[in-house]
């Protein structure tokens, strides 16, 4: 799993959407794309991931 993986997991797991956040990455979506998906990220999260 990818650093990114881990931290946007922890970020899905605070709102309980870890199933949601699995499904978007396995149709294709990045770590960060899927958060978008579901409304998960805040803007000061985005950070984490450069």
């Amino acid at each position: 799993m990818l650093l990114q993986d881990r931290i946007a997991m922890r970020i899905a797991d605070r709102y309980g959407l870890t199933r949601e956040y699995k499904m978007a990455r396995r149709n294709g979506l990045n770590p960060i794309e899927a958060l978008e998906d579901w409304d998960m990220i805040l803007p000061e999260e985005r950070e984490l991931f450069s």
